[in-house]
């Protein structure tokens, strides 16, 4: 606890303004809205959410928590709070599908139990790995692509970035055809994850869709172990062997119970994130052709161009964090069990750090940026989700093709991403 010469003042969360005052609801119309108004002068630090929890939203405020070793993951337990057994969780529990896919991903994990497994992810994930899966990246764009020819209209994110993801990680789990098409309905059923407000039918959807993509991960993963041919699962199936780690659903998280669990939970932003993140960063990049010097895009300038556009229209508003042990920030009390909703897409929106930030600019520095969250919980995805947005990209635009949305596109309101309800997109192939 930081040391003080008056004695901490505890944040009274409920006296604090609500999100909903400042235009959010959800969406990235929401998002742009709360954005304008929240960082105006005069504007209130902190506020709360519907749910009564936290919201931080400023760069430095976010920024400084996320590192904090008192903020972590908030554990299946917590999130689930109505489910008492999660070594076998009854069918039909309201929410039973999310949480036996959930359960397993690092994002519900503190340490020590993140620690470990966090290390097992992120050697499958890593740069130098992705990197070297980048030409099974290309080639999967490339056939995407030829199935396109001749269409006079394709969406963006159904036609494209989702069969990008669903085709790749099909590919490197040894799916077959028929299992990677299905997954990417399973993923769309998953949305209702994502709403600000649920119903029990829309749980109950995504419940569904949880269970039928958990048990395709899975089936794969153990026909890929039994065959031999699959040498991520492999490598994650023996770092699973070697992990002596209590389940702890209310602290620590628990352990998967195989590669299949590992990678069902873990890839849920592996299929349906990385998917909206390229939309987003395609949309951002085609409307800014001119900032970018026409096309194709300098090699160079490709790394910097998706930053520039995911913290323009980043994929993600916000994700929760769980404070496990009281401490003081900046004068004020925080208590044990405090829920933080961490707006890191407004992060990226701060005009103080970000002048001008729904414009696009190149020329920004990369180093402060919040999309894939940060501190030891930051996104352990990013070099892959940043390598199939990268190989779209030199695909899409820096190829020998004509791109353009044939309308305006739409946004999907009452949810925790900046997603798309359509995408219209016309690729036509330039005559040489």
């Amino acid at each position: 606890m930081e040391s003080t010469d008056n004695p901490p003042q505890r944040l009274e969360i409920n006296s604090l303004p609500a999100v909903e005052d400042f235009g959010f609801t959800g969406g990235r119309q929401s998002f742009r809205a709360f954005c304008e108004a929240a960082f105006r002068p005069g504007t209130p630090r902190f506020m709360r959410n519907a749910d009564g929890n936290l919201v931080i939203f400023r760069h430095k405020d976010v920024r400084a928590l996320a590192v904090r070793p008192e903020v972590g993951a908030v554990p299946p337990g917590v999130q689930f709070s109505h489910i008492t057994d999660f070594s076998t969780i009854e069918p039909g529990t309201i929410g039973g599908g999310l949480a036996e896919v959930l359960k397993n991903q690092i994002f519900t994990m503190n340490p020590p139990t993140h620690t470990i497994l966090r290390k097992i992810l992120t050697a499958q994930v890593g740069a130098k790995s992705m990197g070297e899966l980048k030409e099974l990246a290309s080639k999967v764009v490339d056939g995407i692509l030829s199935e396109l020819e001749g269409r006079d209209e394709v969406d963006l994110s159904r036609d494209v970035a989702e069969k990008l993801t669903a085709r790749f990680w099909g590919a490197v789990l040894g799916m077959t055809p028929e299992e990677t098409e299905d997954m990417v309905a399973h993923v769309q059923g998953l949305s209702p994850m994502f709403h600000v407000l649920h119903t029990f039918e829309e749980i109950a959807q995504a419940d569904a869709a949880a269970l039928r993509y958990g048990q395709t991960i899975s089936t794969a993963v153990s026909r890929s172990l039994a065959s031999g041919g699959c040498p991520m699962a492999e490598r994650v199936a023996a770092g699973l062997d070697k992990v002596d780690c209590p389940d702890d659903p209310y602290r620590n998280g628990m352990v998967p119970k195989d590669a299949g669990a590992f990678f069902s939970g873990n890839l849920v932003d592996g299929f349906h994130t990385a998917a909206l993140g390229a939309t987003n960063a395609i949309y951002v990049l085609v409307q800014n052709i001119e900032a970018l010097g026409g096309l194709p895009i300098a090699p160079e300038m490709i790394s910097s161009a998706i930053r520039e556009a995911l913290r323009v229209e980043p994929p993600a508003i916000l994700l929760n964090r769980l404070v496990l042990e009281d401490f003081v920030y900046d004068g004020m009390l925080i208590p044990k069990d405090t829920v933080i909703a961490m707006m890191w897409g407004a992060a990226n929106h701060d005009p103080e750090v970000f002048p001008d930030p729904t414009r696009f600019d190149i020329n920004r520095s990369s180093r402060e940026l919040t999309t894939f969250g940060g501190g030891i919980h930051i996104c352990a995805g990013l070099h892959a989700a940043l390598m199939l947005i990268q190989t779209l990209v030199e695909r899409l635009l820096n190829g020998d093709l004509d791109i353009e949305f044939t309308s305006e596109v739409e946004w999907m309101e009452n949810y925790l991403m900046c997603q798309m309800k359509a995408a219209p997109l016309r690729i036509t192939r330039r005559a040489i």
